[in-house]
């Protein structure tokens, strides 16, 4: 995934601006309202959800973490 551009090619659509989640690069179905803001980054309830109900000790867990990382970066 590019952190700088997450979303895929045709969710684009030419004079919107959709909402891409930094972490799974996909536009919510609520639009703005279903994600979190960090600065310019997006991250969607979904993936909100995965980062709160992961096990710490799992890979999909050091994942997350790592995909969180670009985020700030």
């Amino acid at each position: 995934m590019d952190i700088n551009n997450p979303c895929r090619q045709s969710e684009r659509q030419p004079g919107k601006l959709l909402p891409c989640c930094s972490i799974c690069g996909e536009v919510p179905e609520d639009g703005i309202c279903g994600v979190l803001k960090f600065g310019r980054r997006f991250i969607c309830r979904g993936c909100e959800q995965k980062i709160l109900t992961c096990d710490t000790g799992s890979k999909a867990y050091q994942e997350l973490i790592r995909l969180i990382k670009r985020i700030w970066k």
